[in-house]
């Protein structure tokens, strides 16, 4: 048999290690989505990335929950002080970035979205839980790591669905608006040539 000591070591590494590859985890993707690159700024670019962010802010969530609820419930007592203000940040993260795709996605963009804040109810339940009490131990009374995972891998799926739809339209206007200007810069060639024969003929 363990003895506590060696089974409160053993907990306390679990928690530590759990919190310390999810938040490394967290900073490498959130640089990925920051070192995105567009060729055009546009109020359809912008909200790709606002909604790529939110999509993984909800990624991080879900690890963070589902890991904290596989834990051994003892070793949920030795997570960094930080690991509570990790969460709440990525929880305020997530609604900030959704106040401001309402606000700012163009009207044909905010129609695709406008589905990634549909939750179904009882992740809706589960979500009210989470933040009016941020209570972990009470949420492991009312759900399993493995309900929860796939409750938010379902939306989680449907976000991924959803930035696709998103960012095929993104790069159909890129494009559009690169061809019309292509198409000006062309036509004013046109016109130059044209004006340097009609010279070149009078002369």
């Amino acid at each position: 048999a363990i003895d506590e000591p060696c089974a409160s070591r053993v907990a306390a590494k679990r928690a530590r290690t759990f919190y310390e590859v999810l938040r490394r985890f967290s900073d490498l993707a959130t640089k990925l989505i920051d070192h995105q690159e567009h060729t055009t700024s546009s109020r359809g670019a912008d909200a790709f990335l606002a909604f790529s962010r939110h999509k993984e802010a909800t990624g991080v969530e879900r690890a963070f929950l589902c890991g904290a609820l596989a834990l051994p419930e003892n070793s949920m007592r030795y997570f960094p002080s930080t690991a509570t203000s990790h969460l709440i940040n990525v929880l305020q993260v997530q609604k900030k970035l959704e106040a401001t795709i309402k606000e700012t996605a163009p009207p044909r963009l905010l129609e695709l979205i406008r589905a990634a804040f549909i939750y179904s109810p009882e992740l809706t339940e589960l979500r009210d839980t989470l933040r009016s009490e941020l209570d972990l131990k009470q949420l492991r009374r009312s759900t399993s790591a493995m309900h929860c995972w796939e409750l938010m891998t379902e939306h989680l799926d449907k976000l991924e669905q959803l930035q696709l739809l998103v960012l095929a339209d993104v790069n159909k206007r890129m494009a559009d608006v690169a061809g019309e200007a292509g198409s000006g810069e062309q036509n004013l060639l046109g016109d130059i040539i044209g004006k340097a024969i009609a010279v070149h003929a009078a002369s």
